[in-house]
C-alpha cells in the first residue's frame, strides 16, 4: 500500500507553553479546523478532559465526512501524537503529531500527517500529499491567530450552487507557484489599473481567475485585473480578456483577511466533491468586494465562484 507524509509548519509568537496547550485541548480545535469552516454545523463530539492521553475528538458530516482522532501521547511543551480514523469518504488511518520547539528564528509548530492509502488509490498518492498539505497550511494559518490573538478573523459563508450571470474580467494572466500568488498579485493589480486608466477605460471590482492548477508543481495559471463595466472594443496592449457566459457556480463568501481565501476555495471544492460535480474547465474566480487600501483586513468580502459543468 502507498505510503504518503505530509509536514507543515509556521512560526508562533507565543510562549512554547500556550502553543502546546492550546494543539493539546481537542475543544480548541473547532475554532481553527481547515474542514469545519466549510461545515460549521457538523456534529463534534469532544470527550471530557480533552487534553490527556485517550482524549478524543470525532466528527461527522455531509462535506467533512467522519472519523475520529485519538490522544496516543503527550510531552508537554513539546509534542502531541495521535492517531486518526477516517470512516468517511472510505475507511483509513493515519498518525497525526504535532512538534513544538524552538528555533534561532522563533517557537516553531510543526503539523504531521503520516499513513498508508488504500490499494486502490495508489493513484492519488501526490494528490493526496499536496492537497492534504494546502489544508494543513490553512490549518496552521488559523492556529497561529487563534494562539496569538485568541480568535480567528474570518469567516466562511457557503451559498451553495447559484445562477451567475456572463463575466468579463480584463487583466493580466501569469503562472507562479500557490504559495507566491500573495506576492504576485498587487503589483499586477496596480499595473492593470494604470494601463486602463491611461487608456481611459472604466473598471469595475477586483477579481481574479484561475485558469489551473497543477497538483504536482503547484503551479497557478491565473489572470488578476478587474470587471468590466462596458465592452472593451480595444484592449490595451500587455492585457487579456477572460469571458464566462451565464452558468452555475457554487458560491462561497469569504470574510476578513486574504491570507484565509483558501478556506472559500476548500469549501467550494469540498461541496463540489459531495454532489459528484464537474468543476467547469473555463476557470473559476473570485472578486474583491470592498477595497484592500481603505478597509480593515477583517472586514474585506471576497465572493468565490467555483463555476460548474452543466
Amino acid at each position: 500500500m502507498p505510503r504518503f507524509h505530509v509536514r507543515c509548519s509556521t512560526l508562533v509568537e507565543a510562549p512554547l507553553a500556550d502553543i502546546y496547550s492550546t494543539v493539546a485541548d481537542y475543544s480548541t480545535w473547532p475554532a481553527w479546523s481547515p474542514w469545519l469552516v466549510a461545515e460549521p454545523d457538523a456534529e463534534i463530539t469532544i470527550s471530557p478532559k480533552p487534553r490527556e492521553i485517550g482524549a478524543s475528538y470525532s466528527w461527522k458530516g455531509d462535506l467533512v465526512g467522519e472519523g475520529k482522532i485519538t490522544h496516543l501521547h503527550l510531552e508537554p511543551d513539546e509534542s502531541v501524537r495521535d492517531e486518526i480514523r477516517f470512516a468517511k469518504p472510505f475507511r483509513s488511518r493515519a498518525d497525526v503529531w504535532f512538534e513544538i520547539r524552538q528555533t534561532h528564528e522563533g517557537n516553531l509548530l510543526a503539523w504531521n500527517m503520516e499513513g498508508k492509502l488504500p490499494w486502490f488509490l495508489f493513484w492519488m498518492k501526490s494528490q493526496m500529499e499536496t492537497f492534504i498539505g494546502m489544508d494543513y497550511e490553512r490549518g496552521l494559518k488559523m492556529l497561529k491567530e487563534y494562539i496569538e490573538t485568541g480568535e480567528v478573523k474570518a469567516e466562511t459563508r457557503l451559498h451553495g450552487l447559484v445562477d451567475v450571470e456572463p463575466v468579463e474580467i480584463v487583466g493580466i494572466r501569469q503562472r507562479c507557484h500557490r504559495r507566491e500568488l500573495s506576492e504576485k498579485m498587487p503589483p499586477l493589480f496596480q499595473q492593470v489599473h494604470d494601463l486602463l486608466e491611461q487608456a481611459g477605460l472604466e473598471h469595475g471590482r477586483g477579481a481574479s481567475v484561475y485558469h489551473h492548477f497543477d497538483c504536482k508543481s503547484e503551479e497557478m495559471d491565473f489572470t488578476s485585473g478587474f470587471e468590466c463595466n462596458a465592452p472593451l472594443v480595444d484592449l490595451p496592449e500587455g492585457l487579456s480578456l477572460w469571458s464566462l457566459p451565464a452558468t452555475q457556480a457554487i458560491r462561497v463568501e469569504q470574510i476578513g483577511p486574504y491570507e484565509h481565501l483558501g478556506n472559500a476555495w476548500s469549501a467550494a471544492h469540498q461541496f463540489l466533491r459531495y454532489r459528484k460535480l464537474k468543476e467547469n474547465p473555463a476557470g473559476s474566480f473570485e472578486v474583491y468586494q470592498n477595497d484592500p487600501e481603505t478597509t480593515p483586513a477583517d472586514e474585506l468580502k471576497t465572493d468565490v465562484y467555483v463555476t460548474v459543468k452543466s
